[in-house]
């Protein structure tokens, strides 16, 4: 399947939209701090605490994105090796909003990671809003075009 171009592209980036949101470090710490703070007191009824193992796994976030990153990269049959991930921020300000990389919708809203281009941007905006346009955030500037409905993010 990987030599389908489509969906070689489509793999590459639900990867990278997964691994800068569903599993992005921030987000799983506080989910796991959440669910070790949730199951404590049970496991103190056995002389047992779940925060030695929930630490363990906080740690193993830490350089997780840019490690599973650049293991698609190297994979050959990705055909990455001669492309550079470039490391994005994406999250909207309205609730309701929703947020598409290359026509895949961002699964919790926000995204922290890295994404290889081409990458084509779109924003939905919920009933009773309209969608005025991107900001840079950062510092760093970026070029934004307008291409009717579809707006493309160059870096």
């Amino acid at each position: 399947m990987l030599q389908n171009e489509q969906f070689r592209r489509k793999f590459i980036d639900t990867y990278c939209l997964m691994g800068g949101s569903v599993f992005e470090a921030s987000r799983c710490t506080q989910i796991i701090d959440q669910l070790a703070d949730a199951v404590a007191p049970a496991m103190a009824q056995n002389g047992e605490s779940p925060y030695g193992t929930a630490n363990q796994m906080k740690n193993s976030l830490s350089n997780r994105e840019q490690t599973m990153t650049s293991a698609l990269r190297n994979f050959d049959l990705m055909q990455l090796s001669g492309t550079q991930a470039q490391p994005v921020t994406l999250s909207s300000d309205t609730d309701g909003a929703r947020i598409e990389v290359n026509g895949i919708n961002v699964p919790t809203g926000r995204f922290r990671g890295h994404l290889f281009a081409p990458v084509r941007l779109r924003a939905v905006a919920p009933a009773g809003h309209v969608f005025l346009g991107w900001r840079s955030g950062g510092g760093k500037q970026t070029e934004v075009l307008s291409k009717g409905s579809q707006w493309t993010y160059y870096d």
